[in-house]
């Protein structure tokens, strides 16, 4: 039998239409003729189809839906969705050419076109199949050299009962091999894996022996027989003939994309000295002769681990294979009297259908904004320079965040705040608007946009700012606070927690984050900024474990040799209360053994990241942020109260420039009393991150090569310890003089720092 790989159909056509729809979904399209591209999918109810077209290759038709959304659309359904966005104007069908070339399995894009024709889809065309991914050939060369198979003269691509059959140097009618539960096999003829055990065992030398390999499948698993005849030199006047063989079993050992594959040997040897010879004499030289064999071969010769001293096995690392981006799985193997089968699963890409999910928050009257701990109490009245008028729209499953199209009014484009074009966190995104109440005034129409990504288009409404100012200049404003402050309840003194009388809980334990934790940026986008507290905790036992659990993050740390640790607790500066806990384990109390200080950092300016940033301290009390982009140099004067006023722009002198101005404020990461060079006998330490606002303190976090991070913190006597085991976003903010800088992959964001 010729060696085949074998492919259900339904695997086939799957792993490419999940590459497509991977591709679709994250693909901004072009708007046509005053018409958008609400989102393309591969339809779901009409399945891609796979058929032969008599020149031994085969065509692959995928129908895809094409959704439109026409501008009256849009214009008559803001802030909901467009009928476009739920029914597909027509479909589009893609024809794919699948053929073998030599050991390459191809699956190329032949033709796009419209079925039946539309003119709607005809304006689209050329976007949508520039869209269409490149299928990366399956190159099944690698099976070829790790059986040991020589290089095959002829390829063909056959389909047979819901089955495409690569066939190589193809003998007989085709036929399906696949077995109940596999997606994909290899099918390998006896007589190959009989020449392949054969020479797994070619270094088996020893003089006077002979091996001749058999294809002996026995209980449905793949085995070989190798027979061997052993004539060894013996003094006269004794002649003998030994006779025995090597049973080789095929097995996998930890089975997935990149199984092994293990050939088990173990021989066996019978001497016969003739008819004269006493059977005691036999055994004899029986037994000296096996141990001489044993002597005589050394596994490790054939690379080989030896077992005893008549077993070993060899080891052969299976190669991986993928199609389109999904993942052959090498989970089972047998054999019968045709040959051996090795197949399994297939780990898809799953591609996502989710289309665009969005939230507004239209402008209202301004806000104030106050945390309990920073503030004493909430004011009663304020002026129009102290608030700001906000709204914004929360978008997710969106694909690619393609940009806006803004539509008015003018007064409102320069405080627009979108995310960078391109954008394609799986976290939800925003555009929002962040408006001086001194400059509201000005915007007396509704502020509209059109908000376009890969999963669906939607003009949205925002309102306008509503601004009502008493004869005495105070403003009618609303007000968010949040209660940030931590509570001992009567019934758990061991616990501090900051929502009076709730729990513990037991917040689901969260991954590792990465180095470049994505989390990060999320807590500094987050509701109005963030706080982060250091609960210094003392007189506690020495080495007890003690446990803080928020949404966010998950630390568990333990007391020095003093029984003193320190905690960092991160909190969302939200509307909404969340669960936070500390606890010491051993349910001692807390009272009289804890301090708490805080550091706010509320947020005050988010915008796009540029080159060369710096901020100013001006003499209100505020900051003037200056940075360098593409465009030019522009700068922007923040106040304390968080009101952005743009006072100039230097046109063309962005790219390549430095900003001309020194920092007074220096916001750079400041060294902390736990170094990197201190811990220096700590394996894997990638960097030492300080604790924000507290970065005087002897006590930070460090990230690891594993992507884990631990806490370390500096004992009475100087020495640096990890304290215990840290989970949850964590990045540069830096501090200093009141306000705070910090910085993702494309956004800034300045902070008002207050301590309490």
């Amino acid at each position: 039998m010729s060696i085949e790989v074998q492919l259900r159909e339904s695997t086939l056509t799957r792993a490419v239409s999940d590459a497509v729809q991977e591709r679709l979904y994250y693909t901004c399209l072009p708007s046509a003729n005053g018409n958008y591209v609400d989102h393309v999918d591969v339809s779901k109810s009409r399945p891609p189809k796979l058929a032969p077209h008599g020149d031994g290759t085969l065509r692959l038709r995928m129908w895809l839906d094409v959704y439109i959304v026409t501008g009256q659309q849009l214009s008559g359904s803001a802030n909901g969705v467009p009928q476009g966005a739920t029914t597909p104007e027509g479909q589009l069908v893609a024809t794919f050419v699948v053929s073998m070339s030599g050991e390459r399995l191809n699956i190329v894009l032949d033709d796009l076109d419209s079925d039946p024709p539309n003119p709607l889809l005809a304006a689209v065309l050329g976007a949508v199949k520039a869209a269409m991914p490149l299928i990366p050939p399956v190159d099944f060369a690698p099976v070829f050299t790790t059986l040991d198979i020589s290089t095959p003269q002829t390829s063909r691509i056959d389909l047979v009962n819901g089955v495409a059959a690569l066939r190589f140097d193809a003998v007989g009618p085709v036929a399906n091999h696949l077995l109940p539960g596999q997606d994909w096999a290899i099918v390998v003829g006896g007589g190959d894996i009989e020449e392949f055990v054969g020479d797994q065992l070619s270094g088996f030398v020893v003089p006077h022996l002979t091996l001749t390999p058999h294809w002996t499948p026995a209980s449905g698993l793949p085995r070989v027989t190798v027979g061997w005849r052993y004539k060894p030199d013996l003094p006269d006047p004794f002649t003998a003939t030994g006779t025995g063989d090597i049973g080789t079993g095929l097995a996998l050992i930890a089975p997935g994309p990149s199984a092994t594959l293990r050939l088990t040997a173990n021989w066996t040897l019978h001497l016969d000295l003739g008819s004269a010879v006493p059977g005691f004499v036999d055994n004899d030289v029986e037994r000296v002769v096996r141990g001489y064999i044993a002597e005589a071969f050394d596994p490790a010769d054939i690379g080989a681990t030896r077992i005893d001293d008549r077993s070993f096995f060899i080891d052969v690392q299976l190669p991986p294979l993928t199609l389109a981006g999904a993942s052959f799985r090498y989970t089972s193997l047998t054999g019968d009297a045709a040959g051996m089968t090795l197949g399994g699963t297939v780990g898809w890409l799953g591609a996502d259908y989710d289309k665009l999910s969005f939230s507004r928050v239209p402008f209202g009257r301004p806000t104030w904004f106050g945390t309990c701990r920073t503030n004493s109490r909430i004011p009663k009245k304020l002026k129009l320079k102290d608030v700001s008028c906000w709204a914004w729209v929360d978008f997710s499953s969106y694909g690619t965040y393609c940009g806006v199209r803004y539509i008015g009014p003018s007064t409102a484009l320069p405080y627009l705040d979108p995310p960078a074009t391109g954008s394609r966190t799986k976290a939800v995104e925003s555009v929002s608007f962040e408006i001086p109440a001194t400059q509201a005034n000005f915007v007396t129409k509704d502020v509209t946009i059109v908000l376009q990504t890969s999963r669906g288009v939607r003009q949205i409404n925002f309102g306008h700012p509503i601004v009502d100012v008493d004869r005495e200049g105070n403003v009618a404003f609303d007000v968010v606070y949040i209660d940030n402050c931590f509570h001992l309840t009567p019934e758990q003194t061991h616990i501090i927690d900051w929502l009076t009388g709730k729990g513990p809980g037991s917040p689901e334990e969260l991954k590792p984050p990465p180095k470049e934790d994505p989390n990060w940026s999320l807590l500094l986008a987050a509701g109005r900024g963030l706080e982060v507290q250091l609960v210094t905790l003392s007189d506690l036992e020495p080495g007890e474990l003690i446990r803080h659990r928020s949404p966010t993050h998950s630390i568990d740390v333990t007391a020095d040799a003093d029984g003193r640790v320190q905690v960092p607790i991160f909190l969302s500066l939200n509307d909404k209360g969340s669960q936070l806990s500390l606890e010491r384990v051993n349910r001692q109390s807390l009272v009289g053994k804890f301090q708490i200080k805080a550091a706010s950092f509320v947020r005050r300016a988010a915008v796009q990241r540029g080159r060369d940033e710096r901020l100013e301290p001006s003499y209100d009390g505020g900051v003037t942020l200056t940075r360098a982009l593409d465009k030019g140099i522009y700068r922007e004067a923040i106040t304390a109260e968080g009101i952005r006023l743009p006072i100039g722009f230097v046109a063309g002198q962005g790219r390549g420039a430095a900003v001309e101005t020194a920092p007074v404020t220096s916001l750079q990461p400041q060294p902390l009393p736990p170094k990197a060079d201190a811990v220096a006998g700590l394996d894997g330490v990638m960097e030492v991150l300080p604790i924000p606002g507290f970065e005087s303190e002897p006590v930070a976090v460090a990230r690891m090569s594993d992507g884990s991070a631990v806490v370390l913190d500096v004992d009475a006597a100087g020495r640096t310890r990890v304290a215990g085991r840290f989970s949850g976003p964590i990045g540069h903010l830096t501090a200093d003089a009141g306000w705070g800088l910090a910085q993702t992959a494309d956004r800034t964001y300045v902070f008002k720092v207050g301590r309490s």
